[in-house]
Order: structure tokens, then sequence, then C-alpha cells
């Protein structure tokens, strides 16, 4: 009869055993690296992708502001200028009114002209006086 194996025999694996172990080890492990720089590789560029594509977002974006901003500006300068130019025409309008408006008795004892006339003042609530 053959001798029993000692426990320490019986718990060791071969060395074969556990090359062949350790060899399977390492190509998973290759494996998951590969996948994983891949992984990173493509999120990387995906970043870049977005990051390009916000960039050129941002720069018609701005575009879009200062065209506006023009727009904004010439609409203001017309507006004020109508403005401008009805404010004239109503304050000859109201002088020649006040120049043919009866004098009252009162303005002939103090010897004054008592009608007056003011000429609206604009404001950004007064869109009706413009038109």
């Amino acid at each position: 009869m053959a001798p029993k194996p000692t426990k320490e025999q019986t718990c060791r694996k071969s060395v074969a055993e556990k090359d062949e172990e350790y060899l399977q080890k390492r190509a998973r492990n290759n494996i998951s690296v590969q996948k994983s720089r891949e992984k990173s590789k493509q999120k990387e560029k995906e970043s870049a992708e977005r990051a390009d594509r916000l960039r050129k977002e941002n720069t018609e974006l701005e575009g879009q502001i200062s065209k506006l901003q023009r727009e904004q500006a010439l609409l203001k300068e017309m507006l004020l200028s109508s403005a401008v130019r009805r404010k004239r025409r109503h304050a000859v309008r109201d002088d020649a009114a006040v120049e043919n408006a009866p004098r009252t008795i009162s303005a002939d004892i103090l010897g004054e002209e008592m009608p007056h006339h003011d000429v609206p003042l604009l404001n950004d609530f007064d869109t009706d006086y413009l038109w």
C-alpha cells in the first residue's frame, strides 16, 4: 500500500496547474484592461466631439446675440426719432392753440396768458402717443 499523502501535499496544486490558472487569470485581466482602455478612449473622443459641437453652437449664438443687439439699437433709434418728430409736431400745434386761445378774465387782470400747454413726455408705457 502506498503511503498516504500528507495534508500539505493534498492542499497544494501542482506547479503545472498553478501556471495554467495564473495564465488564464492574466489573459482575462489583459482582456479587461484592453476593454477598459478602449472604453476610456471612446469616452474621451465623445467628450471632445461634444465640446467642439458646443463651441460651434456657442459661436453661432453669440452671432445671433450681436445681430439682435444691432437690430434693437436700430429699432430704438427709429422709435426715438419718431417720438421726437411727433413731439415737435404736437408742440407746434399746441403753440398755435395757445396763441389762438381766448384770454380769461383772471388772465387779463394778472396780465398773463392762462392757457398752458405741456408736450407729453414719452415714456416706456406711452406707446399710443407714437401711433
